[in-house]
């Protein structure tokens, strides 16, 4: 279910990049939500959304920087997150806490951190990948920038498939009482730096070795490790799996 699709904003004259529409679709869709289809999205300035609007991507669907910014994506919920409880503006109670982005590959592309949180109250963040963020791939909270308690994470991947992306973190927070749970954060240079308290981690997986050495692709570096799961499927192991990885960047410096 969704209030507005991508589609129906289409891309104009003026507009450098898909960020223009996708900002434009955003506004439209205050405190609903907004489903980007499947496709690759150029981004060429950051995208903010500040009216509680949801996010539903498809799984193929991915926002890439192209240009240098801060981050792809960052969450300003509106209203003052340091309550414990929401109002709209005449006094009553408006406290809507099933807020979300789900799916989709937010892509830093070594240009831009992914994607940052500052303000939510109960918030779930699933199935998302995070790309080669150039120094953060999910970042919560920040300098005196919001409030955030039970952000929910389900899922989570953050990968590196680019060189030169040294001293990055996966998942940085220094807020409280978040939940992150089966959570992966490949090659990035430090899996979780979680910095606030009451916070709980599950099943979370860190761990390297995506990112090719000098002078492969990760195509090259891809068949290398397949290679050698081949092996030692065939019953090849120890000297003779190193003989075959070897054999095989050997002839990648000829």
């Amino acid at each position: 279910m969704y209030d507005n699709i991508l589609n129906d904003f289409l891309k104009l004259e003026s507009d450098k990049s898909d960020s223009e529409r996708i900002q434009r679709a955003i506004d439209s869709t205050e405190n609903g939500v907004l489903y980007i289809p499947k496709g690759d999205y150029d981004i060429k300035t950051s995208l903010t959304i500040t009216n509680r609007c949801s996010l539903k991507m498809h799984p193929a669907a991915r926002l890439m920087a192209t240009e240098e910014m801060d981050f792809v994506l960052t969450y300003k919920a509106a209203g003052d997150y340091h309550n414990l409880t929401l109002f709209n503006n005449d006094g009553s109670v408006y406290d809507n806490l099933g807020l979300f982005i789900t799916g989709g590959d937010i892509d830093g592309n070594g240009k831009a951190s992914c994607f940052a949180i500052t303000n939510a109250h109960h918030f779930t963040l699933s199935n998302i990948t995070f790309h080669n963020g150039k120094e953060y791939g999910l970042y919560i909270g920040g300098k005196n920038e919001g409030h955030i308690y039970e952000l929910v994470c389900n899922n989570v991947y953050c990968k590196c498939t680019m060189k030169g992306l040294s001293g990055n973190v996966g998942i940085w927070s220094n807020m409280n009482d978040s939940h992150f749970n089966d959570c992966f954060v490949i090659d990035y240079t430090v899996g979780m730096r979680i910095l606030g308290s009451s916070n709980r981690i599950t099943r979370c997986h860190l761990w390297g070795g995506t990112v090719p050495p000098a002078n492969y692709s990760v195509e090259e570096w891809s068949e290398v490790y397949g290679q050698r799961k081949r092996d030692l499927k065939n019953g090849v192991y120890g000297a003779d799996v190193k003989k075959t990885i070897i054999s095989m960047m050997f002839r990648k410096c000829l």
